[in-house]
C-alpha cells in the first residue's frame, strides 16, 4: 500500500439520503441534462475501469453514448453510506436492454460533494453482461 495515495474523505460536510434518491432518480430518467446538473465545471466522472472525464458537457457525451445502447435501467437501492462529505451507495441496476432481456448488475457508487453538487463519482460495475450474447 502506497500511504501516500490516500483519498481525503471528501469536500463538504451534509451529504444526505435524499441527495442520493434525487441524483439516482434523475440518473434512471436517461436525461443527461438532469444528471449533469448535480456537477460543477471541474466534477470528476468514472465510470468502471474507464479513464475520468471532467465537467458536465464531456460527463453529457458519456451519458448519451451509454444510454443509447440501452432501454431503460433502474436502480434498486442495497446499501447506503453516508460521511460527512461523501458517500458509497449500493445497487442492483435493472437494464432493459435492445434485445427486451433485464439484465441485473451489482453496482457501487462513490460520491464526494464540493459546493453542494458532486466533485468526485466513481461507479464501479462490469457493464460487460450489457454487451456479450445479447
Amino acid at each position: 500500500m502506497k500511504k501516500n495515495a490516500v483519498i481525503p474523505q471528501g469536500f463538504e460536510k451534509g451529504i444526505t439520503a435524499d441527495f442520493i434518491w434525487k441524483y439516482f432518480e434523475d440518473v434512471d430518467t436517461m436525461i443527461p441534462e438532469k444528471v449533469t446538473q448535480h456537477y460543477n465545471d471541474d466534477s470528476l466522472f468514472r465510470f468502471g475501469n474507464a479513464p475520468a472525464i471532467q465537467g458536465p458537457k464531456e460527463i453529457r457525451k458519456a451519458l448519451d453514448n451509454f444510454y443509447q445502447l440501452i432501454e431503460s435501467m433502474e436502480h434498486y437501492n442495497t446499501g447506503l453510506w453516508l460521511g460527512d462529505n461523501n458517500a458509497v451507495f449500493e445497487a442492483n441496476v435493472h437494464f432493459k436492454i435492445k434485445s427486451g432481456e433485464i439484465v441485473v448488475i451489482p453496482a457501487v457508487s462513490i460520491m464526494r460533494l464540493e459546493k453542494s453538487k458532486i466533485k468526485d463519482f466513481r461507479m464501479v460495475m462490469d457493464a460487460s453482461p450489457l454487451f456479450n450474447n445479447h
